[in-house]
């Protein structure tokens, strides 16, 4: 389907533009009605020439549509995924591959596919926008969100984790997760539990359902035994609805260039991924996105980090080691955690070995607290027990979430409340135990300040 760019003022144009939405897992199966009222909504937002494509479609369908698009003399095509699923790879490089071959100065982008927070954000909206004529509150309706049902208890569990996402995201009372095909929790089942609750109303949210379909689910409801207690209203979402729209448009404006060609990914026999092997990849890295900060979210394998011991010692003008100045970025390797500093973990002398030499000790506790305060500007001090260095935190969450960072660099560590103490010994030595106590919390602490910290500051 093509349909005609209209003029709006919500966003600058991009006329020399077409867009394919590529539909397909959530983007595939609405009435055709859906999409057209989606696709009109979205050319008048981007004043773009729009196509759909449906998953069930084959290449040479969107082939055609790539011909449609040029004849409107587009100079650039960007794929626009209505999907949880970036493209099959192999289909688009296919795509591109012929397309270019037929006009050279064609470009071609590709946007992100939507995340279940968006998803579930639409859906969220769309709801509240349809129950709005109801009068009902939120806090007082219990939501069954509708689905068919198949053989495979994953895609089964994808309406739990919609239906999680939705009551974490919204109001109402509870959201649950039901389905039509006999598999447990039938929507008879949820909703004669949904009247024993304290609501006033009830709300069956088909997903993904065929029209047929939904005429089943509106004659269970009206035979169910719990039909009269609580008033129960079907409703449907809609894709024209303006938080999805304005995903779809934020999705478009965050395109990225393909290159000439894009190689298929494949597993570890080198086949090409299967469908539910790309899925699970996408939320592999959805999953990986959301511990990384937001430099690396989307990049994580470009970045390489190496050992922070890998880094030479500098001294200054007095001839002390000059421990800030000896590592140019602490982000890169604090990615992830980065890999353990040490190989063997480096644990604690006893108190005897360290009084032991008490000049020696002296001198290394001195070069490892002057290097801590350095890099940190926490605050230290002597341990009462000999054998360690304390370093004083902001909070006992500091101390707690460092202690564990610290451990997995394979650097011993023990908490007193919101104190750390760190293994100190009369031999240890400044290229090594001492740069790799050092070199441990420098990079722990920077990785809490910089980036766990703001982030938990944000969401205050």
């Amino acid at each position: 389907m093509l349909a005609e760019p209209q003029s709006s003022d919500s966003v600058t144009g991009h006329g020399n533009t077409g867009v394919i939405l590529g539909c397909q897992d959530v983007g595939s199966g609405w009435p055709r009605e859906h999409y057209d009222a989606l696709i009109e909504t979205v050319q008048q937002r981007l004043r773009v020439s729009a196509a759909v494509s449906h998953e069930k479609h084959q290449t040479d369908v969107t082939a055609s549509l790539i011909e449609q698009l040029m004849q409107r003399q587009v100079q650039q095509i960007t794929f626009l995924p209505f999907s949880l699923l970036p493209f099959q790879t192999g289909r688009l490089s296919h795509l591109v591959d012929w397309s270019r071959r037929q006009w050279p100065e064609l470009q071609f982008q590709v946007s992100p596919p939507l995340s279940w927070g968006d998803i579930a954000g639409w859906m969220h909206h769309s709801v509240l926008t349809a129950i709005k004529p109801l009068s009902q509150p939120p806090e007082k309706t219990a939501l069954i969100l509708c689905g068919q049902g198949t053989n495979d208890p994953l895609l089964n569990a994808d309406l739990a984790r919609l239906a999680h996402l939705l009551q974490e995201q919204s109001r109402f009372f509870r959201v649950s997760s039901a389905f039509l095909a006999g598999i447990r929790p039938t929507v008879q089942e949820v909703l004669e539990s949904a009247c024993r609750e304290p609501v006033e109303s009830i709300v069956l949210v088909p997903w993904q359902l065929t029209p047929r379909a939904i005429e089943d689910l509106k004659t269970i409801h009206s035979k169910s035994p719990a039909a009269g207690q609580i008033p129960v209203h079907p409703v449907e979402l809609q894709l024209n609805d303006s938080a999805l729209v304005n995903l779809l448009v934020a999705n478009f404006l965050a395109a990225s260039p393909i290159k000439d060609l894009l190689p298929a990914e494949t597993n570890v026999s080198g086949s090409p991924l299967t469908e539910k092997e790309q899925f699970e990849l996408q939320q592999l890295r959805q999953r990986i996105d959301s511990l990384l900060p937001d430099e690396y979210q989307g990049r994580f394998e470009t970045v390489s980090p190496r050992s922070m011991g890998t880094a030479k010692l500098k001294t200054s003008d007095d001839g002390q080691v000059a421990w800030d100045q000896i590592w140019t970025s602490f982000c890169d390797l604090a990615l992830a955690g980065g890999p353990p500093h040490r190989g063997r973990l480096l644990e604690a002398v006893t108190s005897e070995e360290a009084l032991s030499d008490p000049a020696g000790y002296r001198a290394v506790t001195s070069e490892i607290q002057r290097g801590i305060q350095m890099v940190t500007h926490l605050k230290t001090f002597d341990s009462p027990v000999a054998g360690w260095v304390g370093i004083q935190c902001d909070s006992e969450e500091m101390a707690v979430w460092l202690m564990r960072a610290i451990i997995v660099e394979n650097v011993m560590v023990r908490r007193e409340g919101t104190n750390l103490f760190l293994p100190a010994g009369p031999r240890f030595t400044v290229a090594r135990e001492i740069k790799n106590v050092i070199t441990t919390i420098a990079k722990t602490v920077h990785y809490w300040s910089a980036h766990l910290k703001s982030r938990q500051q944000s969401m205050r």
